[in-house]
């Protein structure tokens, strides 16, 4: 399901106006009704929301349709991409929807064309498995890690390369860029995560202090703070400007699976792990936990996702179960079964 917490209006003044949605869409969802709630919660613009009723409805529409199943529908397979000799590695989506890369075991990235099936470009660049790749919001540059200990950027519409970025002594695990994509951040093998500027092409600060594998590094909306999260149980906040370590999270039994800022409140950390525990800390009272989940019948969590706004968390795990938290609230508020084998892989859809 998706949980938009907002919708914008642009102002002939080019301002923004941003309207919270805090229904929850159902297959009984309204789009009338959810207008006229609009109205009620947002009387000092009353007369914008009623100059675009057309527009605020259809795209409530949209959004209703998207975020709710219909259980009659039937999934049909569209097309099969023979890609690559060795396995799959990740998978990526552009920005616009249009095409998408497939990162191989191999040491190839091939970028698909979604709608044809055909292959628009192969790159070949890389002498071991690209385990990640970005594409900037543009969608005219793409940027990998690989396990050669290299990133490499490239034109997104051709496949040309532009820059080559050395500086690791280790697998690359992930890479991220910063909100105006000038720097990117790196998680690495050899315990450290680097920060690389695009323009210069070179490593301008290492971060310093796990001791394991660091497989999760991100900045926070600001780009001022950089959260990794590590093999040696532990996340950590290091200063984006001089490596410094901000905050270190210790409470977790066994190695991290995932961590991630709140979108809408980066004061929030979420850290999950292999010792079936879920914690929720705010940075500003501190590195001791606000709350800690423990729903997973004492099995892994593998896997982990946060909605677009903020408010949902689901995590999947070892028991073959997702269970979906309401974050503002700190509560469980869903189970979901159904598979068979361990969960490894989940994600909210931003679609609208």
């Amino acid at each position: 399901n998706i949980y938009p917490s907002e919708l914008e209006i642009q102002k002939d003044n080019n301002e923004k106006i941003i309207l919270k949605i805090t229904e929850n869409f159902t297959n009984d969802s309204k789009p009338e009704k959810i207008y006229e709630n609009l109205l009620a919660q947002n009387a000092p613009v009353q007369s914008i929301l009623e100059k675009n009723k057309d527009q605020l409805i259809s795209s409530l529409n949209k959004l209703i349709s998207a975020s709710t199943i219909n259980p009659n529908k039937e999934f049909h397979l569209e097309k099969t991409f023979q890609c690559h000799d060795l396995p799959i590695s990740k998978i990526y989506f552009n920005h616009k929807g249009n095409s998408f890369i497939t990162c191989s075991y191999d040491g190839d990235a091939i970028l698909w064309d979604r709608k044809t099936g055909t292959t628009k470009y192969k790159i070949k660049y890389h002498a071991n498995t690209i385990n990640s790749a970005l594409f900037s919001h543009d969608d005219n540059l793409l940027l990998t890690g690989s396990f050669d200990n290299l990133c490499m950027l490239f034109d997104a519409n051709n496949g040309i390369r532009i820059k080559t970025f050395e500086g690791h002594d280790g697998e690359i695990v992930e890479i991220n860029f910063d909100k105006e994509e000038k720097y990117f951040c790196t998680a690495s093998m050899d315990l450290t995560s680097k920060i690389f500027d695009i323009e210069q092409g070179k490593d301008i600060l290492t971060l310093k202090g796990h001791d394991d594998v660091v497989f999760k590094a991100l900045f926070n909306n600001e780009s001022n703070m950089i959260l990794t999260g590590s093999y040696d149980k532990t996340c950590k906040i290091f200063d984006a400007k001089n490596g410094n370590i901000l905050f270190d999270f210790k409470e977790h039994k066994k190695e991290i699976s995932n961590c991630f800022f709140n979108p809408k409140d980066n004061n929030i950390i979420i850290t999950n792990s292999l010792d079936g525990l879920c914690k929720i800390y705010d940075i500003r009272n501190g590195e001791n936990s606000l709350q800690t989940f423990d729903d997973h019948s004492q099995k892994e969590i593998l896997c982990s996702d946060i909605s677009s706004n903020g408010k949902y968390l689901i995590t999947g795990g070892g028991d073959k179960l997702i269970n979906m938290y309401d974050i503002e609230k700190m509560e469980k508020i869903q189970t979901f079964e159904g598979h068979e084998k361990e969960i490894y892989s989940l994600h909210f859809n931003y679609g609208n």
